[in-house]
């Protein structure tokens, strides 16, 4: 290595040469002056990042610039061949009211009618008539038979008189069959029996279709049952397997006009039991302050399978996701859905803009979760928290007592499971020192 007189140009240097010593040479930099080996090293550095010609500088431009527009091509190609649904997360825009300039009744809507929407609205509708195939006149009679306020029997006052302390702490919509009477007075006797819950207002709705003309006892029964009770909500149209759908939105149209300032709602079936002390304990508290928030267990995008198979009662017709193999929405399980309560209103307005599909769970917390927007999907897991096994459940709540995360469980296939966990449960939390862990706020 040897040191000389050797100049760098710099704008905060002299321009002036000066002999270096040794000592100075081992300086990495001093007032813009660097030694020999240093200016040797920039200016190889310097050969390697300088400027092209003008013509070859060009041509890089210009191949730049067509592979830019090559991908953009791609991206539209793909994004109108193989639409996907918009993801359901919590955005920070704020969404204008659906349905704002249209008119309130939803008769003779149909896909002509789209072009009048709110264009990120209008975006999210049209990708769901693309995904179900539907025709103009198909499009014209695919909405919910349950929008309108056709109640056979109702119960206005059953969250309150309309006074502004009508506040309903949890609202339970539960799916029933009008056949499952016994299934009914089993949850009022157990896990919705106000007095082991107060000071919180725990109501329940049990949403039920109509049925054939040929059961008039039954129907006597149900009117019956209504009188006694003023829990049920009775829909027009037949109580069926591939009705589920209109039911939910039964459910959702009653709320929004009779039980508005529900705090939370839990959608469930029946045949399911809940521990409302853990919802009460647990649950509640973690919803404290969260707006337009669903608790489940979710099927995530592209994670449940679409069966095509003759054989499956969940059979999809060809024609419906014609290409794909899995549901393109995150949705929910319908064994046990939570809900907050602001949330149910938007969910009800967008079902006027979304086509019918027969899978309630997909329809209800899936398809009218993407096309409200603004909301967020919480899932709790399917094993733990919630499980298809009574029996795992019970042992959970043996073993593990008020530590047992389990919180719903379906009973349909072991009967005498959903007395046994009543009683564990009523035993773990019911006695004369048992108190709930907050006051209630108005």
């Amino acid at each position: 290595m040897r040191c000389g007189r050797r100049f760098i140009n710099s704008p905060c240097s002299p321009r002036k040469a000066v002999h270096l010593s040794r000592s100075e040479c081992k300086q990495p930099y001093l007032a813009g002056w660097v030694p020999v080996y240093m200016s040797q090293d920039i200016t190889k550095v310097w050969r390697l990042v300088k400027p092209a010609r003008p013509a070859a500088l060009f041509r890089r431009c210009v191949v730049l610039v067509a592979v830019v527009l090559l991908l953009q091509v791609v991206v539209v190609y793909l994004r109108y061949s193989f639409p996907r649904a918009p993801e359901v997360t919590r955005t920070s825009a704020v969404t204008p009211p659906l349905g704002q300039g249209m008119r309130t009744s939803y008769r003779g809507l149909n896909r002509s009618h789209v072009h009048v929407l709110w264009k990120p609205l209008r975006s999210k509708v049209q990708t769901i008539y693309r995904y179900l195939n539907l025709t103009d006149e198909e499009a014209s009679q695919s909405l919910p038979l349950t929008l309108s306020n056709n109640f056979s029997m109702n119960n206005p006052e059953l969250c309150g008189t309309g006074h502004h302390d009508d506040v309903v702490d949890v609202l339970f919509m539960v799916h029933s069959a009008p056949f499952h009477y016994s299934l009914r007075m089993r949850l009022r006797d157990t896990v919705f029996r106000e007095v082991y819950f107060r000071p919180l207002k725990i109501r329940v709705l049990f949403l039920l279709g109509q049925v054939d003309e040929k059961q008039d006892n039954l129907q006597a029964a149900l009117d019956y049952e209504h009188n006694l009770y003023k829990d049920t909500v009775q829909g027009p149209f037949l109580d069926t397997y591939f009705n589920l759908t209109h039911k939910g939105v039964l459910g959702f149209n009653w709320i929004s006009h009779y039980c508005p300032r529900a705090r939370v709602v839990f959608k469930m079936d029946d045949d399911v039991f809940v521990d409302t002390f853990q919802l009460i304990h647990h649950v509640l508290p973690m919803l404290d302050g969260k707006r337009r928030t669903i608790l489940c267990s979710v099927w995530f995008n592209d994670t449940m399978p679409i069966m095509r198979n003759e054989t499956s009662p969940w059979r999809v017709e060809e024609k419906l996701f014609c290409g794909l193999k899995r549901y393109p929405f995150d949705y929910c399980s319908g064994m046990a859905v939570i809900i907050t309560g602001d949330l149910i209103p938007s969910l009800y307005r967008a079902a006027f803009f979304t086509p019918f599909f027969w899978i309630d769970d997909l329809y209800l917390f899936g398809m009218l979760p993407s096309v409200a927007g603004d909301v967020t999907l919480y899932d709790v897991g399917m094993g733990r928290n919630m499980t298809l096994n009574a029996s795992l459940a019970l042992d959970c709540k043996v073993r593990e007592g008020h530590k047992c995360p389990v919180l719903a469980t379906t009973a349909s296939e072991y009967p005498n499971k959903f007395e046994e966990l009543w009683n564990v449960t009523y035993r773990l939390h019911v006695n004369p020192g048992w108190r709930l862990p907050f006051a209630r706020v108005e």
